[in-house]
């Protein structure tokens, strides 16, 4: 599953900085694409995780899909959700 791999390589790989903003554009539009699987697979991504971070990368996640705004809920993917959810990603992974 193509969501489930990008996740990995941006949540988990240093090496993401140079490529962010294309990671970012790459994810939200896939989330907005399949709003339904998203929030299960960042679940099991989160259960998969060491019980000490599960709570803070689940308020990172909710955070990244709803900070500043950003609504995945009866929203069209436009130039103002991208911005969004690039601030976003980069407050995520900091």
């Amino acid at each position: 599953h193509w969501l489930q791999q990008l996740l990995q390589v941006v949540i988990f790989q240093d090496s993401i900085w140079d490529r962010m903003d294309a990671c970012a554009d790459a994810m939200v539009t896939l989330m907005f694409a399949e709003v339904q699987r998203f929030g299960p697979l960042f679940s099991q991504l989160i259960n998969d995780q060491p019980p000490e971070r599960q709570q803070r990368l689940g308020s990172a996640f909710q955070q990244l899909v709803s900070g500043n705004g950003l609504s995945f809920e009866g929203a069209t993917l436009g130039r103002i959700q991208r911005q969004q959810f690039r601030a976003n990603l980069k407050a995520f992974l900091s």
